[in-house]
C-alpha cells in the first residue's frame, strides 16, 4: 500500500518530501547540538558554584586557623607576661642581664616554666634597708603556686633571697636545673 503510494507520487513532491524530512532533522540536530550546549554550560556553573564554594569554605578555615593561633598567641602572652605594676625593683631584675648565663635575662631563663608572674617590692621588718621584690607565680611543671624574693645586690644583681610556697630549697633546684641546662 505504501508502496503504491509513493510511485503515485511525483518527482516534485518526493523532492519536496525529502527536504522536509532533511529539514526536520536539521531542526533536530541543532536541538539536540543546543541541548547539549545547555547541559555542558550547566555543568561548567555547577562546577564553577562548587569550586567557589570550595574556596570560601577553605578561606573560612584558614581564617578560623588564623583567628584560633592568634588567640593561642594572646593567651600565651598572657601567661607569659610580668605584671610590674606594683614594683620598681622588678623593672631592674627583669633588665639585669646575668654575666654567668649568656647575658639571659630572667624571662630568657625561667619564662617558659614560670607564668603569670605578679612582681611586689616588698620590705621586711628585719631587714628594712634591703631591697626585696617578691615574685608569686606558676611553676608549670608542677601547676604549683610559688613565691619567692629576691635582694637587689649593691652591684645590681639579684640574690634570691626567701622562697615559700614549694620551699627555698625546691626553687633553688629549679633554678639550678634550669639554669644547668641553660647556661652552661
Amino acid at each position: 500500500d505504501e508502496e503504491l503510494e509513493q510511485a503515485k507520487k511525483t518527482p516534485e513532491q518526493i523532492k519536496k518530501e525529502e527536504s522536509e524530512r532533511l529539514k526536520q532533522e536539521k531542526l533536530a540536530a541543532k536541538k539536540k547540538a543546543k541541548e547539549e550546549r545547555e547541559r555542558l554550560k550547566q555543568e561548567k556553573l555547577t562546577a564553577k558554584k562548587k569550586a567557589k564554594e570550595e574556596r570560601e569554605r577553605l578561606k573560612q578555615e584558614k581564617l578560623a586557623a588564623q583567628k584560633k593561633a592568634k588567640e593561642e598567641k594572646r593567651i600565651q602572652e598572657m601567661r607569659n607576661r610580668d605584671d610590674t605594676s606594683n614594683s620598681r625593683l622588678a623593672k631592674k631584675l627583669l633588665e639585669y642581664q646575668n654575666p654567668g648565663c649568656a647575658n639571659y635575662k630572667f624571662v630568657d631563663i625561667f619564662g617558659d616554666i614560670l607564668v603569670n608572674r605578679k612582681w611586689t617590692d616588698v620590705q621586711h621588718k628585719n631587714y628594712m634597708n634591703k631591697k626585696l621584690v617578691k615574685l608569686d607565680a606558676l611553676y608549670t611543671e608542677t601547676n604549683q603556686k610559688i613565691t619567692t624574693v629576691f635582694e637587689l645586690l649593691p652591684g645590681g644583681q639579684f640574690e634570691q633571697f626567701v622562697s615559700t610556697g614549694i620551699g627555698f630549697d625546691e626553687f633553688t633546684t629549679i633554678a639550678f636545673s634550669v639554669m644547668m641546662e641553660k647556661c652552661l
